[in-house]
């Protein structure tokens, strides 16, 4: 409770200052600080809209649906799998790549999935700069994947 009362104490102070100072203003009749004042309130509140737009236009990005293709000897493979943009982890795309395993008794092995470049892809796809999953296999690979069948 002590470190939460700290933590707050620098902002509070500087709240109340602020308050006091516009409340002097207001009351002592103090125009030029007064109409300083209601430049601030529209100039909080208009930067405050604009994070707010941001945030939203952030959220409906997050919420896109970003489809995973294999590439096999530069040919694309749909695998009609797709995850959230914000969704789209390493963990999740192994673990939706298992759900289309042939052999659930054993684990599949991509070795395109244990490269930096795989990383630096899912980190671009949830950053919004890339709008599918191509993860390059070779043959032998794909073969431990049931694509197409239902």
């Amino acid at each position: 409770m002590r470190r939460l009362i700290d933590f707050m104490k620098k902002p509070l102070v500087a709240y109340l200052l602020v308050v006091i100072v516009g409340l002097v203003a207001h009351y002592g009749g103090i125009q030029w600080l007064e109409d300083f004042y209601g430049a601030l309130d529209v100039a909080a509140a208009v930067a405050l809209a604009m994070f707010a737009l941001w945030g939203y236009q952030e959220y409906g990005r997050q919420e896109e649906s970003v489809k995973i293709m294999f590439e096999v000897n530069g040919e694309l493979k749909e695998t009609n799998l797709s995850l959230l943009r914000k969704n789209c982890t390493r963990s999740e795309v192994l673990g939706v790549l298992g759900m289309i395993q042939k052999d659930s008794k054993t684990r599949f092995e991509i070795g395109s999935m244990k490269k930096v470049a795989f990383l630096k892809t899912l980190a671009d796809i949830q950053k919004g700069k890339v709008k599918e999953l191509v993860i390059c296999l070779t043959q032998i690979e794909l073969d431990q994947f049931k694509i197409g069948e239902e």
